[in-house]
């Protein structure tokens, strides 16, 4: 049956990619939606008109799961769970966090910065840069976690995560040595970077420092800083993404 399911809403996404001759579905606001051409979608950007990319749907089942999730919230076993999951009152890792934060150097952060957007003309997903950016992201993230020696309590792994264009995902997961939860923390930035002004926009210079060089370079050196410090001890995996 799910199979069955899946191959009837792929099926379902491209009959309606193909009966609008290659347009995409743009929601405008939560109750409105148009299929734009590639050109209208740029004009968007463009215009610095906010716009979601619905056209396989992942949007619409967001809403809908937002919808789901206030709905849930009004009923009785719904306010029973917040009653019994309230805030904490106090900070309970605070001896941790000062740890890691004393490690911080803001000269560290630039330096990276600086390596990071002067090494490519832009980071366009799709373009050949694209491509080589996150090689070069991959391969910071894999010498950090060949060299964790100070914290024995978790296990790095470095993986790339595939798309159907050039540019992919690398995705280190931190594995606790005792897992205590069973949910995941994910801590992410895109790194990819475009200039929407000119064309062609592979060569356009987009070196993104703070789109979103400044969140790729910020998470990089946190997982660095975390795996330097040895009294921190997840008790969850926990996952950075680029």
């Amino acid at each position: 049956m799910k199979f069955t399911l899946l191959s009837a809403a792929a099926a379902a996404i491209a009959f309606a990619s193909s009966e609008h001759d290659g347009k995409r579905l743009i929601r405008l606001s939560a109750n409105h939606s148009e299929w734009l051409t590639d050109e209208q979608v740029e004009d968007l950007a463009l215009r610095d008109i906010g716009f979601l990319d619905d056209t396989d749907g992942e949007w619409t089942r967001v809403f809908e799961l937002g919808a789901a999730r206030q709905a849930q919230k009004s009923t009785l076993h719904g306010r029973a769970l917040q009653e019994t999951s309230p805030y904490p009152a106090v900070a309970t890792h605070e001896k941790v966090v000062r740890g890691v934060t004393a490690k911080i150097q803001t000269a560290d952060l630039k330096r990276t910065l600086e390596s990071f957007v002067n090494k490519f003309v832009n980071r366009l997903y799709n373009s050949t840069e694209g491509a080589q950016s996150c090689g070069w992201i991959y391969d910071q993230v894999a010498e950090l976690a060949s060299s964790v020696v100070a914290n024995t309590n978790v296990k790095v792994t470095v993986r790339q995560f595939t798309h159907e264009w050039g540019q992919y995902s690398v995705i280190a997961r931190v594995e606790p040595t005792t897992v205590v939860k069973d949910d995941i923390i994910i801590l992410s930035a895109h790194q990819d970077s475009i200039n929407w002004k000119d064309r062609p926009e592979e060569r356009n210079i987009a070196p993104g420092a703070d789109d979103d060089g400044s969140g790729t370079v910020t998470i990089l050196e946190s997982l660095k800083y975390l795996l330097a410090t040895p009294e921190w001890t997840p008790i969850r995996p926990v996952e950075f993404h680029w």
